[in-house]
């Protein structure tokens, strides 16, 4: 069932950049979200701070051991999720808003809000499920909004190919066949990069597997969509 505030908006050749103060309001409230939740963790004090890691943050090895997964069953349930509200600093933050504002808003115009919170949900637990996968024993914390954000590039990029196969432009800068495949060259090897990049001294590392995971849940994600008719092009 469609609803009419729900439908996927009429292309035109024209696109219009979207104004900064005039993002739409999904956009900006989930950015909004993660810049206080920044704040909070950052900069409350001790005893609030630790609950709300304890509850958000994604530990690998709570969901391959029983014991620890009962352990503390409300963290066990969101953070699989909760895990994209915390950034370990500013630099990190902003890198995903921006991401985030620039191409949320051209899924948002395609998808409108529950579709894409679905897709940001399906991208968050596929990054730590492959992460999980990969070295269940894992003590080190995951965070950070990056493999939701890439589901939702990689639903942009996938609904924007099936328009440019039908000649109706989409969002810049994924108008053409030639600049999608040209970004998503440049967005994979810059991921496999991370392959090479030494570990820091606590542990910390940039979690490419669930970031390349993210991306490829994002493309099913806009697969399924079409195909189950919940989106029509």
């Amino acid at each position: 069932m469609r609803e009419n505030n729900d439908q996927m908006p009429p292309h035109s050749n024209a696109q219009p950049s979207e104004p900064m103060l005039n993002l739409p309001a999904p956009i900006k409230w989930i950015s909004l979200i993660l810049i206080l939740m920044h704040i909070v963790i950052h900069y409350f004090p001790t005893d609030i701070v630790e609950f709300l890691l304890v509850k958000l943050v994604y530990i690998p090895v709570r969901y391959s051991n029983a014991e620890l997964l009962w352990f503390d069953p409300l963290a066990s349930f969101i953070s699989p999720i909760g895990y994209t509200l915390v950034h370990s600093g500013w630099l990190h933050l902003f890198s995903n808003v921006g991401m985030f504002l620039a191409f949320g808003t051209a899924l948002y115009h395609m998808v409108r809000t529950q579709r894409l919170l679905l897709i940001w949900v399906i991208g968050a637990i596929s990054g730590v499920l492959v992460l999980t996968l990969i070295d269940p024993r894992s003590h080190t914390p995951v965070l950070g909004a990056s493999g939701a954000i890439s589901a939702i590039l990689g639903a942009l990029l996938y609904f924007s190919w099936i328009l440019a196969k039908v000649g109706i432009p989409a969002s810049m800068p994924f108008a053409t066949k030639d600049r999608i495949m040209t970004f998503l060259v440049i967005w994979i090897g810059m991921n496999l990069l991370f392959i090479f990049v030494p570990t820091g001294a606590d542990g910390g590392r940039v979690a490419w597997e669930a970031h390349l995971a993210g991306f490829a849940s994002g493309i099913f994600s806009a697969f399924c969509l079409i195909k189950l008719r919940w989106l029509r092009f």
